[in-house]
């Protein structure tokens, strides 16, 4: 089992909640770019070319339901699934992603996302997200994510849009550090 570090700041990915520990808003990371930042498929698209991308994730959280993620790329465009839970309660979240290029260093992405459950708490909402990645160096990196962009509702309640601004440095050719706030 991996340790619950949900916690702890720096080890939580806000995004995915318990998938993929550790995933930065400000790097790329092929086609779960679609869950954590869609401007890096624009910036993998610059650097790599146009191809078909595609992840399977599958993470176990202690006191909670296992978690399952795929997404698939092609270029600037994404879509991916995720089977979460809040609690001991399963629900689905869709997604569709873009992300182009704004300059050769600074990239732009969006988000449509949107939930189903047999809770109806968890079920019909849709938020908008948008996120942006600043690549001055090839071994430095920034990124901020806006989810929730249009404040949708929930069970009458209007849900708040959630930032996150991320920071990553390759100081070695092997070593990278990330941080998220």
């Amino acid at each position: 089992l991996i340790p619950d570090f949900d916690s702890f700041p720096a080890f939580a990915d806000p995004l995915n909640g318990g998938i993929d520990f550790g995933t930065s808003v400000s790097h790329a990371y092929d086609s779960r770019s679609v869950f954590t930042n869609p401007a890096a498929l624009a910036y993998q698209t610059e650097l790599n070319d146009s191809g078909l991308i595609t992840s399977y994730n599958y993470g176990i959280t202690r006191d909670s339901r296992s978690q399952i993620a795929m997404s698939l790329a092609y270029g600037y465009l994404g879509a991916g699934w995720e089977k979460l839970a809040s609690g001991f309660d399963d629900f689905s979240r869709f997604s569709l992603s873009a992300g182009m290029p704004l300059s050769h260093v600074l990239f732009l992405g969006t988000r449509v996302a949107f939930s189903s459950s047999e809770v109806p708490a968890l079920s019909g909402v849709t938020g908008f997200d948008l996120g942006v990645q600043y690549r001055p160096l090839s071994m430095v990196s920034f990124g901020v994510m806006i989810n929730r962009l249009n404040r949708p509702m929930s069970m009458g309640v209007q849900l708040p849009s959630h930032w996150v601004a991320g920071f990553t440095t390759r100081p070695i050719k092997r070593i990278e550090l990330s941080f998220d706030i």
